[in-house]
C-alpha cells in the first residue's frame, strides 16, 4: 500500500524540469555525437541529416529550461552579449561549413547564439531602460531589426542566389 501511496503523488514543477532537462540534454548530446561521426564519415549527409542537426535545436530547448530559473548577473550580461555576436561572426570567417557542419565546429555559432540570448533575456530586477545593453543594443537597434526581419527569407533563397553567382561569374566556387 505504501507503494503505491508513493507513486500515486504527482511530480512537483521544480523535479518535471529536471527530468525534461536530463532528458533533452541527453538527447542533444546523442546528436552532437551521432553529428561528430557523421562529419567524419559522410559529410555531405551529415550537413542534411535532421538527426545530425536535433542538437541545435535541442540546445535551445536546454537555454530556455535554463532561463525559466536563472539569469545571468547585470554586469556579465554585456560581456556575453559581445562574446556571443564575436563568435557567431567569427563562425563566418574562421569555418568552413561545407566540411565541418553540423558536427561540433557548430558549436561555435550555437555558444555565440545562446550567449546572445542568456546575455539579453529578460532579468526580472532589471529596469526597462536597464534590459538593452552591449551587443543587445546593437541588435535591438530598427536597422539590425529590420535586417533581421528577412534573415529567414534569405536563409530561403541564399543556394538559389549562390547557384545563380556561380553560374554568371562562371566560376566552381566563392
Amino acid at each position: 500500500a505504501r507503494v503505491q501511496e508513493r507513486h500515486a503523488r504527482p511530480l512537483s514543477p521544480e523535479r518535471h524540469a529536471r527530468i525534461y532537462f536530463i532528458v533533452i540534454a541527453a538527447l542533444a548530446l546523442a546528436s552532437l555525437v551521432y553529428a561528430a561521426v557523421g562529419v567524419r564519415t559522410n559529410q555531405n549527409f551529415a550537413y542534411f541529416d535532421t538527426g545530425a542537426r536535433v542538437w541545435e535545436y535541442l540546445a535551445g530547448t536546454l537555454i530556455a529550461l535554463v532561463l525559466a530559473r536563472w539569469s545571468i548577473p547585470r554586469a556579465l550580461a554585456p560581456w556575453a552579449g559581445w562574446l556571443g555576436l564575436a563568435m557567431i561572426v567569427a563562425t563566418g570567417v574562421v569555418l568552413d561549413a561545407r566540411a565541418t557542419f553540423p558536427g561540433p565546429a557548430a558549436l561555435l555559432p550555437v555558444g555565440g547564439a545562446i550567449l546572445l540570448i542568456v546575455a539579453g533575456a529578460r532579468r526580472p530586477d532589471a529596469e526597462s531602460s536597464d534590459r538593452w545593453t552591449g551587443a543587445s543594443r546593437l541588435l535591438a537597434w530598427g536597422p539590425m531589426v529590420r535586417a533581421g526581419g528577412f534573415a529567414y527569407e534569405f536563409y530561403l533563397v541564399h543556394w538559389v542566389v549562390l547557384v545563380f553567382t556561380l553560374a554568371a561569374t562562371g566560376r566552381a566556387s566563392l
